[in-house]
């Protein structure tokens, strides 16, 4: 089973640079106590919209207050829908209808729109009313929709929906019927044009401004409306691009339009930016809405303007120049589901070949050790389990359109039963990597994961987790395992070397001080790779954790931060790290120690990205706060 796919194929990665990092942590970060936050710098981000939309969008419905259903004679054969003005700019050239009505009315097919006539005729099945009441007591309801969204050749996304109530009434002689649907009969109706923006690469923080300028003479209103609500909110509501229900009800943005009202600028207030709302994670949804001010007295109305856009939302930190967001879950298992969806933030739910997601227990670590570093080179997801089944994790592979699962660790991690159930969702596409104990399951996952070998591999004690957890994204921006050893043993026993001579590894790289991995596999070590064996350690966790993503990553614009005392959150988040081609580095929960404030000031990193929720890294180390 080959579980990396090409490089091709993987998520882009900054360049690797090996280097040692001489850093230095200004005075301002070496003092103890919280630190003020310092105020970033004003940024104004600049769109500019194209005439043409990335979706022009239709919709009306005729089946409340404003609309009189007209009467359908029981003797019609056909009827013909006068379609609004607005259906001209469309390009679609077919669409399919529904009648449907009483007992016996259950029409649909396909049928040709001319946009010029800006009409439809739909047919009616004889003896379709055939014992109907035709009273006026019957409702039939009609729908019109293109089937296909998108058009045959080139321009925005078309979505056109028609949907409103009719009445069967008395036969009349009569065999076509004509319907006229417009704009001002409708219960509500809706046309507008979308633009759907790439992710926000850099982030939003406090005083910063967006400002969105309209091509082809098109111009925003004064009553502009912009919300900046959760997205990770949303995902729940079933998609980034749709906020509905309660997370519509987001932070409001102020709008100042230019004098010409063809530019349109978004504001953010101080005093809006509360950890309460953003504080369990950055990921937000720019929801902008704009209502022409004025419409023609004829013919096609003029479109609202949409934007919507992810960004991430980001908080000051005590040292200047850097700001700081997190993600969180409310236990380790809804926090590796937060960080998966920052890993994947698209909404397919299509399978895509390829697409794999790893589970592992979240009540032991040793396992997902060894699975993170793969799970990120793959492209993949780290989801960790509880002992049961659970919805939400159910709900992720789903959203992930996962087509294999891999499950990493024995029946005692992760039960039969959670086997039988995954396999219930993907049936023949799940794996289960396992050995006769952590190091056994660590060769083997190591072995199958690179079947084209690995030149380096990354060696760690499999009794502790700090030193695995510094390795996950160091391995991963080289396409490197961690392989799990007895630390303590004098000498690598011969299945790890077995290992390593099968990947074809000619450099090690060892992770953790003598009292982690011994001086006698290191001599073993240099002996059989002489000059490329490397150790990287320190006086604790976090100057390990420093030496070796110091030594792999020479700048890192982004950074990620988690605790290192605790594992499930460094565990998930460490793929989402090496997908990111970025360092993550440990802290303690309640300040950042002074050797991982030195790497982030050594390589000029300005976004970092907190794991864990305040129970895990306090608000005071999210702020980068130095320990004393």
């Amino acid at each position: 089973m080959h579980l990396i796919p090409s490089s091709e194929s993987r998520r882009t990665r900054r360049p690797l640079l090996i280097a040692g990092v001489a850093v230095a942590v200004g005075a301002v970060l070496a003092s103890g106590g919280v630190a003020a936050a310092a105020t970033p710098t004003s940024v104004d981000h600049a769109f500019s919209l194209p005439s043409t939309p990335d979706e022009l969008l239709l919709t009306g419905i005729f089946d409340g207050p404003g609309w009189t259903a007209p009467g359908v004679p029981a003797s019609t054969t056909s009827i013909t829908f006068r379609l609004p003005d607005e259906t001209a700019n469309f390009s679609s050239h077919e669409l399919r209808y529904s009648l449907n009505g009483g007992s016996t009315v259950n029409d649909w097919g396909d049928v040709e729109f001319d946009p010029t006539s800006k009409s439809v005729t739909i047919p009616v099945a004889p003896g379709a009313f055939a014992g109907l009441p035709v009273d006026g007591s019957t409702v039939l309801r009609f729908q019109l929709y293109n089937t296909d969204p998108q058009p045959l050749g080139s321009g925005p996304r078309e979505t056109f929906t028609m949907s409103g109530d009719l009445k069967l009434v008395a036969a009349d002689g009569d065999d076509t019927q004509s319907i006229v649907l417009s704009r001002a009969q409708a219960t509500s109706f809706t046309y507008r044009n979308s633009y759907r923006l790439p992710e926000l690469t850099s982030w939003l923080t406090p005083s910063d401004t967006m400002t969105f300028t309209l091509e082809g003479g098109a111009t925003w209103s004064s009553t502009s409306s912009g919300l900046l609500t959760s997205a990770t909110e949303e995902r729940t509501q079933g998609g980034f691009w749709d906020p509905t229900g309660p997370v519509y009800s987001g932070l409001p943005l102020s709008n100042v339009p230019s004098a010409d009202h063809t530019s349109l600028t978004e504001g953010f207030s101080l005093a809006d930016w509360t950890t309460s709302y953003f504080g369990a994670n950055g990921f937000a949804n720019l929801h902008l809405l704009s209502q022409p001010t004025s419409q023609p007295a004829s013919g096609p109305a003029t479109p609202e303007i949409e934007v919507t856009m992810l960004a991430t939302v980001a908080f000051p930190t005590s040292s200047s120049g850097v700001a700081s967001t997190r993600i969180s879950g409310a236990d380790r298992y809804q926090g590796a589901i937060a960080i998966s969806v920052a890993e994947h933030k698209t909404f397919s739910y299509a399978p895509e070949d390829g697409n794999t997601v790893f589970v592992a227990s979240g009540q032991n670590f040793p396992d997902a050790l060894s699975a993170a570093p793969v799970a990120a080179v793959a492209g993949g997801s780290l989801l960790l389990v509880p002992p049961t089944a659970d919805d939400s994790i159910d709900h992720e592979i789903f959203r992930l359109a996962a087509t294999r699962i891999v499950i990493v660790g024995g029946e005692n991690s992760v039960s039969s039963a959670w086997q039988e159930h995954l396999e219930s969702l993907r049936p023949g596409e799940v794996t289960r990597i396992a050995g006769t104990d952590r190091y056994d399951a660590s060769r083997t996952l190591a072995e199958e994961s690179f079947p084209e070998g690995a030149r380096t591999a990354f060696i760690a004690t499999g009794a502790t987790y700090p030193d695995a957890l510094s390795a996950v994204s160091a391995a991963a921006s080289v396409d490197a395992p961690v392989i799990l050893v007895q630390g303590t043993a004098a000498s690598l026993d011969q299945p790890t070397l077995d290992t390593l001579d099968q990947l074809g590894v000619d450099h090690v790289t060892i992770v953790g001080g003598p009292a982690s991995v011994s001086p006698g596999i290191q001599t073993q070590l240099e002996s059989l790779h002489p000059g490329a064996t490397l150790r990287l350690g320190g006086v604790d966790r976090y100057a390990a954790s420093a030496a070796v993503n110091a030594h792999y990553f020479a700048t890192a614009p982004r950074a990620y931060l988690a605790s290192g005392a605790n594992f499930p959150d460094a565990l998930a988040g460490g793929v989402l790290a090496g997908m990111d081609g970025a360092p993550l580095l440990l802290s303690q929960p309640s300040c950042v120690p002074a050797a991982e404030l030195g790497a982030i000031a050594g390589w000029g990193t300005h976004e970092v990205t907190v794991l864990g929720g305040p129970a895990t890294i306090s608000p005071a180390a999210a702020q980068l706060t130095a320990c004393s």
